[in-house]
């Protein structure tokens, strides 16, 4: 699976921990919307599958709504590394 990168103006996430808990999160409601869909992905299912509470959670991500903003843009940003990588290579034509 892609993996994600995570965007690194997110506010709460300053430390190393907070990081490691955003990347957590980020991965846990990728998961969940693969396995169970949108209807499934809540708020409680990404604390319980992260291992903390909902309280814990939404220090992070006040909302679901911002917390899959920054699920797409980690994901379209994992494509774009992929992108830049594959132009960089003068091996490759532009085919």
């Amino acid at each position: 699976m892609r993996k994600l990168k995570p965007q690194r103006r997110h506010e709460r996430a300053t430390s190393p921990k907070g990081r490691q808990r955003v990347t957590a999160i980020l991965h846990a409601a990728r998961d969940i919307f693969i396995e169970e869909g949108y209807h499934s992905l809540t708020m409680r299912k990404i604390a319980a599958r992260c291992g903390m509470t909902v309280g814990n959670l939404s220090y992070y991500y006040s909302n679901k709504k911002h917390l899959l903003h920054d699920l797409l843009d980690a994901v379209i940003q994992g494509y774009m590394a992929d992108f830049d990588t594959i132009m960089a290579d003068p091996s490759l034509s532009p085919e």
